[in-house]
């Protein structure tokens, strides 16, 4: 004798019939099998899902619409390697971020024992005047070393550390142009293209320029140290550790964050390109503009430049 069967399993079962009976008769006709209706639905429910926006890159998109003029934007994540950047190809003059390239190339020279630190630079204030045209830079504080030499035809010298912290800190400009012509123009711009910073031309018809992406792979080797070797790398990073002009990218960042940055300044250009050492993460962050408002794209540097930190310290 077959066992009777309790209304608790028989009710439920009877309701999933009708169920299944009623959703076939309503969609018969709809091109699909009853059993990939009644499974899967009239839609499919497994749809795969669409995959989120990076923070970043959405910061950038929204950013955008306030941007005036040209400009580039190039942030690395060193630490997951994750890449937001905007026009990181386009070429900008490069103002006075062509002294990056100087930099990189005094220590290769240094390496190689074609120059010393002690030894002496030395030029004539009117030659250095010059060629001053297109590669100076317009901060206070790098007119402020070249205004004491104004209007006077004498000599200017300094070793070659020396010029280097001033070239860097300050952006003094007589010290770069000390350091590229003992190093040769052409020399620069070859071991650009050598180590791979196509990017950056100093000899080309045009005024130096650069683009945003060659600036953050000079910088990301200088922090990976592999930027000529590692001291020399450690030694450029901390000369960019202390840059003197900081109204930009560390302008409404934390005092205690390490930024080594250099700033690039001339009529409607306002550039800053430097490594930012967060407590939970490491960056590149280039940023370079030509704008008719000049001074209101260095304060939208900073701003853009706090909100990316503190998207990226949030993770």
């Amino acid at each position: 004798m077959l066992a009777k069967i309790p209304k608790f399993i028989t009710v439920p079962a009877l309701l999933l019939i009708l169920l299944f009976v009623s959703y076939v008769l309503s969609n018969i006709g709809s091109g699909k099998s009853s059993f990939e209706n009644f499974f899967l639905g009239s839609q499919n429910l497994f749809k795969e899902s669409t995959p989120q926006e990076d923070p970043v890159d959405q910061l950038l998109e929204n950013s955008a619409k306030n941007f005036d003029g040209n400009y580039a934007i190039y942030i690395k994540n060193l630490k997951t390697g994750n890449l937001s950047e905007v026009n990181p190809d386009e070429k900008f003059t490069s103002a006075s971020l062509y002294k990056l390239a100087v930099m990189y190339k005094a220590y290769d020279s240094l390496v190689k024992k074609e120059i010393s630190m002690d030894e002496t630079l030395s030029g004539n204030s009117a030659d250095l005047d010059n060629v001053l045209t297109g590669v100076q830079d317009d901060t206070d504080l790098g007119n402020q070393q070249a205004a004491s030499f104004d209007n006077q035809n004498q000599t200017i010298a300094y070793p070659v550390s020396e010029a280097l912290r001033l070239m860097i800190t300050i952006s003094d400009n007589y010290s770069a142009l000390l350091l590229a012509q003992k190093l040769g123009w052409q020399n620069i711009d070859q071991l650009m293209e050598k180590e791979g910073f196509l990017g950056i031309d100093l000899i080309g018809p045009d005024d130096p320029t650069v683009t945003a992406r060659a600036l953050g792979n000079l910088l990301e080797k200088i922090y990976r140290n592999q930027a000529v070797n590692p001291q020399s790398s450690s030694e450029m990073e901390q000369l960019l550790f202390d840059q003197k002009i900081n109204d930009r990218i560390p302008k409404y960042l934390p005092q205690d964050i390490k930024v080594g940055h250099k700033t690039g300044e001339l009529d409607g250009i306002r550039h800053d390109a430097g490594i930012v050492l967060g407590k939970k993460s490491h960056y590149i962050f280039v940023f370079l503009t030509d704008s008719l408002q000049p001074l209101d794209a260095a304060e939208k540097i900073a701003i853009l430049s706090k909100q990316i930190f503190d998207l990226l310290e949030k993770d």
